[in-house]
């Protein structure tokens, strides 16, 4: 008898496995993306606001937390900087009103890539906490637009939610962050 009920408990859990899918449109009232032409993407050279703006959210999202997560050290983050230091190498340098925070180095094709003018950050981590526990994987597309640069940020998620139910998520969100001298 307890042979017969352990595979249906796990045939249970699989029939209470989920999944959500979350895509936002991009603000009409923001500046339009201009498809640019194909670059190595030092345009995207400079200092940025680590803080900006979300149309669907009040608060100030940060530049630093969504390209490198919330165990960053992005709540004392006042600026991001993107630089291009030698061929195939971005650095992305965070700093607040004291100094430097601390410096990302990416490779090309391994941490970014850039198409279609448009720069691209992928990061992924581990994810554990009381509710769930899995994987997180981030795509970062940044944009030109006017003033601003804009992140469209994919996130796909998968893990467990209280170590037995299997869950994948996506989400993509569009952020603006402002260009500083």
């Amino acid at each position: 008898m307890r042979r017969a009920a352990f595979p249906s408990l796990w045939v249970a859990c699989l029939c209470l496995a989920g999944c959500a899918v979350a895509e936002y449109p991009y603000p009409t009232a923001w500046d339009p993306l201009v498809p640019q032409p194909d670059s190595d993407c030092r345009e995207f050279q400079g200092r940025f606001a680590d803080r900006g703006e979300r149309d669907d959210e009040p608060s100030k999202p940060s530049l630093t937390r969504e390209l490198f997560g919330e165990f960053s050290d992005w709540e004392n983050a006042a600026t991001v900087q993107f630089g291009f230091p030698k061929q195939d190498v971005l650095e992305i340098s965070v700093a607040n009103d004291a100094g430097r925070l601390f410096v990302r180095t990416l490779r090309k094709d391994s941490g970014f890539a850039c198409r279609g003018g448009r720069l691209i950050v992928r990061d992924g981590h581990w994810i554990a906490g009381y509710v769930m526990s899995g994987r997180q994987h981030v795509e970062v597309e940044v944009n030109r637009a006017g003033p601003h640069i804009i992140a469209q940020v994919e996130e796909t998620a998968y893990g467990v939610m209280f170590v037995i139910f299997p869950v994948v998520g996506t989400a993509r969100h569009w952020y603006r962050f402002q260009r500083l001298p």
